[in-house]
C-alpha cells in the first residue's frame, strides 16, 4: 500500500509526464478524436465497415448458461 501511495504522491508532483494522445496506436474512432472532446466529434460521421465476428469454438466447450 505505501509503494502505491509514494508512486501516485510522485507521479502527481515530481514527474508529471503527459501521456500521448493514442498510446497503443489504435485506429477505433474514440482514439482519433481530440481531447477534450469537440462539441461535433467529427465533419461527418465516419463511416464503419461492420463485419460479424468470426469465433471458433473451443471442442467439448458447450454455451453456458
Amino acid at each position: 500500500m505505501l509503494i502505491f501511495l509514494f508512486n501516485t504522491v510522485y507521479s502527481l508532483i515530481f514527474v508529471r509526464a503527459r501521456a500521448e494522445s493514442n498510446p497503443w496506436r489504435s485506429k477505433s474512432t474514440e482514439w482519433q478524436v481530440p481531447t477534450p472532446v469537440p462539441v461535433n466529434n467529427f465533419e461527418q460521421n465516419p463511416g464503419l465497415r461492420l463485419r460479424p465476428l468470426r469465433l471458433r469454438h473451443a471442442a467439448g466447450v458447450t454455451g453456458g448458461g
